[in-house]
């Protein structure tokens, strides 16, 4: 897809911003309808992802860290990639991705990769004075795996001395930002993550770094906000995974749901399904609103399985790690209805498309973010606004603009000014 379908899928998909209402079931099966955040608009809507068994993870709101809905997206506002098709800029000028782009890893690597390659073949296919070119850095971190420093390390240092670079989206992990943030910072060079959540990264004194999610301390606020302020729940049982990310979730839940949290059927739970038992009759007998599962999509899987064959029908709330495919495979038919709170965009339908003919696969966690990252580079570039690494420092600096819902603008701490949380719901 090139030239003036290239524009119209930009265009398109800039433009989601209208209504639509959040639609919550209660555990007594009667509906909960607050208002709704703007995500699809007319004949323009936001695509299901992680689908399994005909069962997928639907949009249902965007909210802030209070649990309210976003603020509307400002037409004015958006980014703009393209430009007027007049944007020149020296040869072999270039950004560059740093992350997981090989192994089981690429999981995660490749969609930023893809997303941000989208963004670059769109612009450079109505740009011909701006012939722009993406750089791929592998750090070779596998999931879930103690990862070799020395590939990051690596990587920093070549971004950091290849003066055709002029900003980095990117890393896609945080601890490849660890690892290299002092190298980049160094340099000068920004570093745009689409998807490193770590809250530390943004409070460790690189003025470089830039992030377009929220962080792993937003979505448990969000959540619990959403939880007591929109849906009102009266009592809520807490069930978190026993390893550190999750524990951490769901102390902070715990700890903003106050007394709406019930101890008596809160628990931690290790992955041998055997040990359910109990936690299960405690959370039965206690008949809550809502059962919030701090867990990855494994053991959620298992424990809304459980949970629904024991008769429980309280509305079950994920975590950020609920929010994939193997969930709902693992779950079954106890899958529908479950929300889930996550820190990336679904795609619209017209993204999703392109994205689909460009590379011959759907996209996935943070192709999103990723593209509407490249796309603020881009133009400042496209605007002349930049012409090196300096120059893309102030303009993200100073920037705020709006992609399909999040709005790009920046604390010092390089944390979003209105980070964005994404509920969904399988359906």
């Amino acid at each position: 897809m090139r030239g003036a379908n290239m524009r119209r899928v930009a265009d398109a998909h800039w433009a989601v911003a209208a209504a639509v209402v959040l639609l919550v079931a209660s555990c007594t099966g009667e509906p909960v309808r607050p208002s709704g955040v703007a995500i699809e608009s007319a004949g323009l809507r936001v695509r299901a992802i992680d689908s399994d068994a005909g069962r997928a993870f639907t949009p249902v709101a965007a909210i802030g860290v209070d649990g309210q809905d976003l603020p509307p997206v400002d037409p004015a506002s958006l980014i703009d990639p393209i430009g007027d098709g007049t944007a020149v800029c020296p040869s072999g000028t270039s950004l560059a991705v740093a992350g997981p782009l090989s192994g089981d890893g690429a999981t995660y690597g490749n969609p930023v990769l893809f997303g941000v390659t989208l963004a670059v073949h769109q612009f450079r296919a109505a740009n011909p004075g701006c012939q722009l070119s993406v750089k791929q850095f592998d750090t070779h971190a596998e999931p879930d795996a103690r990862a070799d420093p020395e590939q990051a390390r690596q990587a920093g240092i070549a971004i950091a001395s290849d003066a055709s670079i002029v900003g980095l989206v990117g890393p896609v992990l945080s601890r490849d930002m660890l690892i290299m943030g002092d190298t980049l910072a160094a340099a000068g060079i920004i570093a745009a993550s689409p998807s490193a959540t770590m809250p530390a990264l943004s409070s460790a004194g690189w003025h470089n770094f830039f992030r377009g999610v929220a962080n792993e301390d937003d979505w448990p606020t969000a959540s619990a906000m959403f939880l007591t302020r929109r849906l009102a729940v009266q009592k809520v049982c807490v069930v978190n995974l026993d390893y550190d990310e999750f524990l951490l979730a769901g102390r902070q839940v715990t700890d903003l749901l106050g007394p709406v949290a019930d101890p008596a059927c809160s628990a931690t739970i290790g992955p041998d399904t055997n040990s359910f038992g109990p936690v299960v009759e405690s959370i039965r007998t206690a008949s809550p609103d809502v059962v919030y599962l701090a867990a990855d999509m494994f053991a959620a899987g298992e424990v809304c399985s459980v949970l629904r064959k024991s008769g429980v029908t309280a509305k079950i709330f994920g975590s950020d790690g609920v929010q994939a495919r193997q969930f709902i495979k693992q779950a079954g038919a106890a899958a529908i209805g479950v929300l889930a709170a996550g820190t990336f965009q679904l795609p619209t339908e017209p993204f999703s498309a392109a994205y689909q003919e460009e590379f011959g696969e759907t996209p996935w966690h943070y192709s999103v973010e990723a593209y509407e990252l490249a796309g603020i580079m881009i133009e400042g570039i496209s605007t002349g606004a930049v012409t090196d690494r300096s120059s893309m420092l102030r303009w993200f600096t100073g920037y705020s603009g709006y992609g399909a819902i999040t709005h790009y603008q920046w604390a010092n701490s390089g944390e979003l000014v209105t980070p964005p949380v994404f509920l969904t719901e399988v359906s």
